[in-house]
């Protein structure tokens, strides 16, 4: 679920402030811009492991980019941002593919509002700030962790062992309080307030991190789990409310999770749909994906489950609309939030064969057609994998896809072949 990749996010945003690289980084064949706001070019990969390269199409489903870009180095971005393509540090490719920045940097992130971050050496220490468009440093280099990209006009720095965000004179729009924060959404930034406190991860990378000491074992009793909290872009605690969970603000509410239960908060931190989904997304759409166990946990016999339990139950997902009232019933296996009018729904993880499909706002199928994998739809087009009678695991090549809106095929490859055939 999107929750998942959210809080992943936000670890790794802050191991790499702190240790100046990512903890871990891959590129699945499935590609998924990790915002809707990048430019509407499309990524397509060809050839097979380290021999791969990308390559781009624009919304009719015409190569604007030939495959020549390789996947290897993890500083290599997969979307245009500002219309900014960084293919290394301090390199940058326009729409069409031309090199539109080149610049002696050691490090570089994507563009973000106009700007993106650039480490430089000042007399033998490395120090970041941010260049703009022309390659010019717009906010001198003054930080010695690389701050994030900028949204809402504000941008997260580490300042020795708390964050606080500037704006984009570079000066301090908020002071370095809190133990850890994410970007601004909607006039509202979700923080850590209080520590020390730990946070516990299930994934490859690392298992903890604690705030604001290095990371520790969680069975430290000194150490109890941390809680969050919302901001407004003048670093005011927005309520006393403390949550286990959040998501960023997004068409009004923000998601959160008390003990087990999700619910969603209004911007002034007022409870506007009370704690009763067992899982939730954020609002897009007008629609919330919720989620609840079905019928029971098989291993708790309980209707309920917590991250303690020792397997999840199955589970099924519906949508919830605004004032919190179920509009598609819980019946998918798993659901994306709606984009361009559908969202992405399956019957099942385990079946043999496609289970991948687009529904609309009434929870019918928009069109014909099941997939093997299929993404969110974005300014378009989505990107499928097309069925080959049978399931495979998301690291496995096969044919690809960019369908449109009414599920025609305006694009697809085969990577293994590496010859795109458009339509």
């Amino acid at each position: 679920m999107q929750r998942m990749r959210q809080f992943l996010c936000f670890a790794l945003v802050l191991t790499q402030l702190n240790a100046g690289g990512w903890a871990c980084s891959y590129s699945a064949p499935l590609w998924i811009p990790n915002s809707f706001a990048s430019s509407p070019l499309y990524k397509f990969m060809v050839g097979k492991e380290k021999d791969s390269k990308s390559g781009y199409i624009d919304q009719t489903g015409k190569v604007v980019i030939q495959p020549t870009l390789s996947l290897q180095p993890i500083f290599v971005s997969s979307e245009f941002r500002d219309g900014m393509l960084k293919v290394s540090h301090g390199k940058y490719w326009d729409v069409s593919g031309r090199v539109a920045i080149d610049i002696a940097v050691e490090q570089s992130a994507e563009f973000s509002e106009g700007l993106a971050a650039a480490k430089v050496r000042v007399k033998e220490i490395g120090l970041w700030g941010f260049i703009d468009r022309s390659g010019k440093f717009a906010i001198q280099p003054k930080f010695n962790a690389m701050p994030q990209p900028f949204s809402d006009g504000l941008s997260l720095v580490v300042v020795g062992d708390r964050v606080g965000y500037i704006n984009k004179s570079g000066e301090f729009a908020i002071e370095p309080k809190f133990m850890a924060g994410r970007p601004f959404f909607e006039g509202r930034a979700l923080v850590i307030v209080e520590g020390p406190c730990a946070l516990e991860f299930h994934s490859d990378c690392f298992s903890s991190i604690t705030f604001p000491q290095p990371a520790r074992e969680l069975s430290n009793p000194n150490y109890r789990k941390c809680k969050y909290a919302f901001i407004d872009t003048h670093g005011s605690v927005i309520s006393s409310d403390r949550y286990d969970e959040a998501l960023n603000f997004s068409e009004g509410l923000a998601a959160v999770r008390v003990g087990k239960m999700w619910g969603y908060v209004d911007q002034s931190g007022r409870m506007a749909i009370p704690l009763m989904f067992y899982d939730a997304e954020s609002f897009s759409e007008g629609l919330a994906v919720i989620g609840e166990p079905f019928p029971i946990s098989r291993y708790t016999g309980k209707r309920g489950w917590s991250p303690g339990d020792p397997k999840p139950p199955e589970w099924r997902y519906g949508f919830i609309n605004a004032r919190g009232a179920v509009v598609i019933e819980p019946q998918f296996a798993s659901a994306k939030p709606f984009h361009d009018g559908v969202a992405v729904a399956s019957d099942s993880f385990l079946v043999r064969g496609t289970n991948h499909y687009y529904i609309g706002q009434d929870g019918k199928r928009a069109f014909p057609g099941n997939f093997n994998d299929a993404s969110s739809f974005f300014r378009g087009l989505a990107h499928v994998r097309l069925s080959n009678g049978y399931r495979q695991a998301w690291y496995e090549l096969g044919a690809y896809a960019y369908i449109d809106r009414a599920g025609r095929i305006v694009f697809s490859y085969d990577p293994e072949v590496f010859q795109p055939t458009p339509q």
